[in-house]
């Protein structure tokens, strides 16, 4: 419950009865990763809820051209501003407030290998970003848009470009 109130917040909406039915009806981020949440928690829970499951990720692609996989561990604050193309395949791990904007890719990088992303704390993802294999983005971090991340991101590091390089590092006191 406090996943999906963080992620209610970062969705751009007040945590209230009205402001749950607000964003179902009016943010599409929302409503996906509350879809997501469900289909999360029922995943491997016996037969019927896998199914229960399967069939939520599959209406959230539907609705929302969303793909986030029910084994993929996803952090309270997820913010999804425009989750069209979003591509969240089954081992990355995201942690909390992270902001992940269309068209965005986090999966494998190749045949035979099962790394996937690990995306830190607070951390924006901008669009048509693509981040491939068991690369490690460090808290605080931006991914520039269109950009391809096929090595880990120092914490409170921007990177651009294909591939993706540092354009900027925040000084920590």
């Amino acid at each position: 419950m406090i996943s999906l109130h963080r992620d209610l917040v970062a969705n751009g909406f007040q945590p209230s009865a009205l402001g749950l039915v607000r964003a179902l009806i009016l943010s599409p981020g929302f409503l996906t990763v509350a879809l997501y949440r469900f289909s999360y928690a029922l995943y491997g829970k016996g037969s019927v809820a896998s199914l229960i499951s399967k069939v939520a990720w599959r209406i959230n692609v539907a609705l929302s051209g969303c793909y986030i996989s029910p084994k993929a561990i996803v952090g309270p604050g997820l913010g999804l501003p425009h989750p069209t193309g979003i591509v969240i395949g089954d081992g990355v791990v995201i942690g909390e407030r992270v902001t992940i904007y269309q068209g965005v890719t986090l999966g494998v990088s190749g045949r035979g290998t099962k790394e996937y992303p690990h995306i830190g704390n607070d951390v924006v993802i901008y669009a048509d970003a693509v981040l491939l294999g068991g690369v490690h983005i460090g808290d605080k971090a931006k991914v520039g848009a269109k950009s391809l991340v096929l090595s880990d991101v120092a914490p409170s590091t921007t990177v651009v470009g294909c591939p993706a390089r540092p354009v900027h590092v925040e000084q920590t006191r």
